[in-house]
């Protein structure tokens, strides 16, 4: 299947995934100071999207850079040219923000982290440095093997 297709039937599977403990996923995907793009999915509890579109975009603000939305039948490719380092998040109501990240613009790594930690959403500060979520391999080989198990009924390629 074509690759983005199958990017959307992965982030369909999550959303029903993730419903089933009363939580909803943020994904976002930046393409900046890396060679590839990187799509991550951030469960939060379903009662904590009602002012996040808000809390993201004052954010940015915030931090010197401007969110834009994208047009609900718009595509990314249509706002940002090929080989353009960009910022984007989808919001639980389908909502999608980005930003060109261009020239002088400074776009901090830690942004959606920041965001989704923070007092109003997940309310978890001692998670906005990845470094800092590190576990013990043995602990973490535990995690993945329940995410296996507990994604399966939700996983399309099996």
């Amino acid at each position: 299947p074509d690759v983005l297709e199958e990017i959307n039937q992965f982030k369909e599977a999550l959303k029903k995934f993730y419903l089933r403990n009363n939580r909803i996923p943020v994904f976002f995907e930046r393409n900046y100071k890396t060679s590839h793009m990187q799509l991550q999915a951030i469960p939060i509890p379903k009662n904590a999207d009602r002012e996040l579109k808000d809390i993201f975009v004052d954010e940015s603000e915030a931090q010197g850079f401007k969110l834009d939305v994208l047009e609900s039948h718009g595509r990314l490719d249509q706002v940002i040219p090929l080989k353009v380092p960009y910022f984007t998040v989808e919001l639980p109501d389908g909502t999608v923000l980005y930003t060109k990240i261009q020239g002088s613009v400074h776009f901090p790594l830690n942004f959606p982290r920041e965001v989704l930690s923070s007092g109003p959403v997940l309310d978890m500060p001692n998670r906005v440095e990845w470094k800092d979520c590190i576990l013990p391999k043995e602990e973490e080989e535990e995690l993945v093997q329940r995410l296996r198990t507990d994604f399966e009924p939700f996983d399309f390629t099996m």
